[in-house]
């Protein structure tokens, strides 16, 4: 997980927002469930 996957995927989640769709993630590794964590505490994928 490198900053521009990050980002990418913080777009696609505002945009789902907007249209009231849901992002899902799953099967993400140790590291990039730390990342989320570190990155935005409280959020889920």
């Amino acid at each position: 997980m490198d900053g521009a996957g990050l980002q990418l995927l913080a777009v696609i989640q505002r945009e789902a927002g907007k249209t009231g769709t849901w992002l899902r993630m799953t099967g993400q590794s140790k590291a990039v469930t730390e990342t989320f964590e570190l990155c935005n505490p409280g959020v889920v994928l």
